[in-house]
């Protein structure tokens, strides 16, 4: 017997259905007891219920005794339960599923020493055992050997049993061979969860798992997780977290987190009486790239050795396991793979542009070091300089559990502008002194010599570029041709009648473009004429480029003039005409259909009036260009081409309209907390945007066509930020009146080596992707612009935010491979972030009180 146990009889019920057919249905289970029939509610048993059942048969003791055994077997095994219809249910079960299935198919199933079978001194040992275990009902019957006590979160499935009083309490039931006498514990929140497994760590995430709580004590509503730093290595305070997850949940990514810190995580089931018990686990956040270093200081060097200043380091992601001095030749190569870097003997076997110097532990860090000096330091030789221009990089080296980050200082000729150049030849003095002694020259910015030496190397070189270029103006106008300027009168298209005000169509065709942000300040080009003009002779076949513009637009839709608010024409009320940018043969329009209402963007390929001075090549980038519009059909991720225009002396390409079209950059901007705006999106919204962007690139890819210049800016929405519209390639790219766009944060590393192939657009769209995740962050916005090409050809990348999930960065990352041929293809780009939609959450957290990275306008476009 067991003292100050409170004794809650709920009543008498059968442990299973006494004859399942294939047409009896499960009732179901009675949680509460407001849901007993009103005889029960007082806590009594009905007279009935009382009454011995010795007189069951050895028949019927032997199968249920075996049905309550198959509930208890071990998890290893196959049980066997009646499923809802009266047969039975043997799939195969996994250890986290066990529990679960036991708990939905009987009341109470759980013993309290499994796996043997509980004994007890009765209903008061029972209910306090099946409390200390978590449970909210108990439930006490009677077996050949004695009393049985078995707990569960349910009771009466299986309708009302016939129970006998207990001998020792004749006021208490203690259940039959085929009934329990149930108790209600008063234990009503669910238990802690069976286990937390860590399955995966990124710097700024975990991702978990957990088993469901044996005892949940009703419907589950959720799940709260907590993550609480005991230690970090950051120099910031770093803040406890939670989160609420789905009943549904067995895993999630807790996001948000701070580089290698430990944290104390706890995972409790939710029930609508309360949050159960925790269930927690140590763990330990990835450490991160160290912070970079700062550059060694070049004291003096010579032809073999360099003496260099150093500072220690500060990492706030990770520890500093050690220092790594480094020296690269500037002369052969601006870049090194920090992870396959080699020794001095293996430099000077292969030929390698850079070798480790040394490797320190952090507490015998020196701060004054000679390259050069032959010594050893962390097993690696130091030895003499090899001819070349040598800078230092200091590395820093972060370890722990079994995870290593390096990262190395930026090289540049500032390290070594106030420095000594040291000339160690020595040679013989016949005076009394004899000996030797060191010249020291000193080369500083303030030295006069230094300074006339550069004004007079700038005044020859000025001069010499003048006389060349005056040389090749003269042979240039020598051998120009002199050729009769002609009227050509075209005798390939005639103008369609500018009365109709009805569309003519060639083709129903309408084909994917884009404008609106885009090219550089080029003139208009002056090419064919109407007849009796003069068609300008400065470069060959100039004269036909209309023609040919002409013939490659047949299959387009011909939309009259009168119909459209064109430049130069009377502008009627209403009218929306406006000049918004410069595209690359002309200036670019807003206007709109006349009958309609429809806006669409002009976009002006071919003008007369103007002397144009454009090369052959020029003229063939233009059809090309025009070819690709042509050919390629439409999609809902492209802007299209509505048709276009021929004024006379001027063809405009009609584009899907964008007066209420905003650039994605800018919705992005505006979705920020600091705006102003009540516009958010979900990370499902964003990811789905992703998604889209990279269907519209593969259907460009498929016609061959390279974007160039793909970014946030380029892509437009119209409302639903899930639906974006590609545009700002080919033929209709255009640059804002405001200023040019500068797309050196969106380059590929071989663009650099001015190598362009359809794999640049694959990088472009990573970074792209990482404006998204960063609701409109500049890439790189921690590196000067004057720096970045030298940072990305070493390997930088952007940075992978708190928000964003490990497998959404792996994307990324494969988007940025050194090796083009190893980045994905679009097709393959759309199905992997496809997968992630299902757990959006999991892989792109978005909160506007998160502190984004920074949008900085002026490293965006190219200063004025």
């Amino acid at each position: 017997m067991v003292a100050g146990v409170t004794v809650d009889q709920l009543g008498c019920f059968q442990k299973v259905p006494q004859q399942p057919t294939s047409s009896q249905e499960f009732q179901p289970a009675y949680t509460n007891q407001d849901s007993l029939p009103s005889f029960l509610q007082n806590g009594n048993s009905s007279n009935a219920s009382n009454n011995s059942s010795t007189n069951a048969t050895a028949t019927t003791r032997r199968s249920i005794l075996s049905f309550l055994s198959s509930t208890t077997t071990s998890s290893s095994s196959a049980p066997v339960f009646p499923n809802h219809h009266g047969g039975n249910s043997e799939e195969k079960e996994d250890e986290s599923t066990v529990a679960t299935a036991r708990d939905d198919l009987l009341d109470l199933w759980y013993s309290p020493s499994s796996p043997d079978r509980h004994s007890t001194d009765g209903p008061k040992d029972c209910i306090a055992t099946c409390f200390l275990d978590s449970f909210r009902f108990a439930g006490v019957s009677s077996t050949l050997e004695g009393l049985d006590c078995l707990c569960g979160s349910s009771y009466g499935r299986y309708g009302m049993g016939r129970c006998l009083n207990c001998t020792k309490e004749p006021a208490l039931g203690c259940g039959s061979l085929t009934a329990f006498s149930v108790y209600d514990t008063g234990f009503k929140v669910p238990s802690s969860p069976q286990q937390i497994i860590l399955l995966q760590r990124t710097e700024n995430a975990l991702r978990i798992s957990w088993r469901k709580p044996l005892a949940t004590n009703g419907p589950l509503s959720g799940y709260k997780i907590t993550a609480t730093p005991l230690f970090s290595y950051s120099h910031d305070r770093v803040l406890p977290q939670s989160w609420e997850v789905s009943d549904s949940s067995k895993q999630t990514y807790l996001v948000g987190l701070t580089a290698s810190t430990q944290y104390n995580v706890t995972v409790a089931a939710v029930n609508e009486a309360g949050t159960g018990k925790l269930v927690s686990a140590v763990m330990w956040s990835r450490i991160g790239i160290p912070d970079r270093p700062p550059a060694p200081k070049v004291i003096w060097h010579n032809k073999r050795q360099m003496r260099v200043t150093m500072e220690r380091a500060h990492n706030s992601k990770g520890p500093i396991s050690a220092y790594r001095l480094v020296v690269i030749d500037e002369h052969q190569t601006p870049f090194f793979n920090k992870d396959r870097l080699f020794t001095w003997n293996e430099s000077m076997t292969v030929g390698y542009p850079y070798y480790i110097v040394a490797e320190f532990p952090p507490e015998d860090f020196p701060t004054d070091f000679v390259i050069g000096n032959g010594g050893y330091n962390g097993g690696f030789y130091n030895g003499p300089l090899p001819e070349g221009h040598w800078h230092p990089a200091l590395g820093v080296v972060s370890s722990m559990d079994g995870f290593t980050e390096l990262t190395y200082s930026i090289t540049s000729h500032s390290q070594h502008a106030d420095a000594f150049m040291r000339n160690d030849d020595h040679h013989s003095h016949s005076g009394s002194g004899g000996g030797s002694h060191e010249r020291i020259e000193v080369i500083g910015e303030d030295s006069p010599a230094v300074v006339m030496f550069l004004w007079i190397s700038i005044g020859v070189s000025s001069g010499v570029l003048f006389l060349c270029v005056a040389l090749y103006v003269m042979l240039k106008i020598q051998r120009r041709p002199k050729r009769r300027r002609t009227a050509r009168p075209l005798q390939q298209y005639t103008s369609p009648s500018e009365t109709s005000n009805q569309l003519t169509t060639s083709t129903d065709l309408t084909f994917s473009t884009s404008f609106f942000q885009g090219l550089a300040d080029a003139a208009i080009i002056a090419n064919a004429h109407q007849t009796g003009a003069y068609t300008h002779a400065g470069f060959v076949h100039d004269e036909d480029v209309k023609t040919k513009c002409l013939n490659r637009l047949k299959p387009v839709q011909y939309i009259p003039r009168t119909s459209l608010d064109l430049p130069g024409a009377e502008v009627e009320e209403g009218s929306v005409l406006k000049m918004v940018s410069k595209g690359a043969f002309g200036p670019v329009y807003v206007s709109q259909m006349k009958n309609t209402q429809t806006p669409v963007t002009l976009i002006s390929i071919v003008s007369d009036g103007v002397n144009s001075t454009e090369s052959l090549e020029e003229m063939e980038q233009l059809c090309k260009w025009l070819d690709e519009l042509v050919k390629m059909d439409k999609h809902e991720n492209v802007v299209r081409l509505e048709g276009f225009t021929d004024t006379g002396g001027e063809i405009f390409l009609a584009i899907e309209g964008a007066i209420n079209q905003v650039p994605l950059k800018h919705m992005l901007l505006q979705a920020r907390s600091n705006s102003g705006t009540n516009l958010h999106f979900t990370s499902y919204q964003l990811l789905l945007c992703a998604m889209n962007i990279a269907e519209g690139m593969f259907h460009l890819h498929s016609y061959k066509i390279m974007h160039g210049q793909l970014a946030a800016i380029n892509v437009l929405i119209n409302g639903d930020i899930t639906v974006p519209k590609i545009m700002g390639f080919g033929l209709l790219k255009s640059t804002p009146l405001d200023g040019d766009k500068d797309y050196t944060r969106w380059k590929a590393v071989e663009q650099f080596q001015n190598r362009c192939t359809l794999q640049c657009d694959v990088w472009a769209f990573g970074v792209t992707c990482w404006e998204i995740a960063t609701l409109g962050g500049t890439p790189y916005h921690e590196v000067k612009t004057e720096d970045l090409t030298r940072h990305i050809v070493r390997g930088g990348r952007p940075i992978q935010i708190e928000m964003m999930g490990d497998v959404l960065y792996q994307i990324l990352c494969h988007c940025w491979q050194l090796n083009r041929d190893e980045r994905p293809d679009f097709s393959h780009l759309s199905c992997s972030i496809h997968e992630l939609l299902p757990q959006s959450e999991g892989n792109l957290f978005v909160s506007q009180s998160f502190n984004y990275p920074p949008y900085v306008h002026q490293y965006e476009y190219v200063p004025s």
